[in-house]
Parts: C-alpha cells; structure tokens; sequence
C-alpha cells in the first residue's frame, strides 16, 4: 500500500504513514471520526519531522506525547547537570531547551489549529494552556482536515 500523501510503501495494517504521519485509512461513512490515539514513538517522529511547520493540525495525543518526551529529557537533563556539573551551571539543560524551543513551538500552533483556533493563541500562557487541553474540531476546519 502506498501513502497517499508521501508516495512512499507501508504495510497495509498501518493507520499512519510511518514516514509522513498522514492517516491513510478512511472512514466509509460520510461523519467524521475520531482519530485513534497516535502512539508514543509515531507521535515524536511526527513532531520531528515537522521541526518547523506551523500550518496543518496535531491531534492531543501528538502534542501531550511530544511535550512528555521534553519534560523526561529536560528532568535527565537537570540531573546531569546537577550531579557533575554543580548547582549553578545548566549546559545541558539549555542544550535540551533550544533543541526542543522550536519544534514544540510549531506543535503547539497546530495544537491549536486541531481546535479551529488561530495559532497567535500560543502567545496568551494561560488561554493557550487551556486550548490545548480541547478536544479535536471534527472532520475539516479552517486549518485543514484531519489527516493534516
């Protein structure tokens, strides 16, 4: 089977394309569906490969999975600089913040965007927490079906 956005061979039991994260499967009703929950892996391979795109959506599950990874990184990140390091010092901790500044920037825009909202959101720290938080706007919306 291919992929129908990418071009490129999956299985044919695969939900995702494992290259381009596109849901290849397509309800036969004409109502929208929810999404399964993306997996873990799937879902950082995903944000990954979209380092820096800002447009299209990101279902929950993408997004929470993406920031949990940070979250680990930044905490083994902390204890290693705190243990051979000393206190005052944070290379790794600044090292795993910039490599993640970006890519969770553009997740969370299309966080938004999965909920109709316009990505400058990102911008309001409360409101944006809590939008992030909505469910997925089914079926297409301002910024794309959701596939995208």
């Amino acid at each position: 089977m291919y992929c129908p956005k990418c071009g490129k061979v999956i299985a044919n039991d695969s939900v995702y394309c494992e290259y381009c994260g596109t849901k290849v499967d397509q309800p036969e009703t004409s109502a929208p569906a929810e999404r399964p929950m993306m997996p873990f892996g799937q879902a950082v391979k995903v944000c990954f490969q979209k380092y820096a795109t800002f447009s299209g959506r990101a279902s929950r599950a993408e997004y929470w999975w993406f920031y949990l990874l940070y979250f680990i990184l930044y905490i083994l990140a902390f204890a290693v600089d705190y243990g051979l390091i000393g206190m005052y010092t944070s290379v790794f901790t600044r090292i795993v913040a910039l490599a993640f500044m970006l890519p969770m920037l553009a997740a969370g825009v299309r966080r938004l965007h999965d909920t109709n909202h316009s990505g400058w959101w990102i911008l309001c720290p409360i409101y944006n927490i809590v939008l992030l938080c909505y469910g997925s706007d089914p079926g297409a919306n301002d910024y794309g079906t959701l596939e995208n």
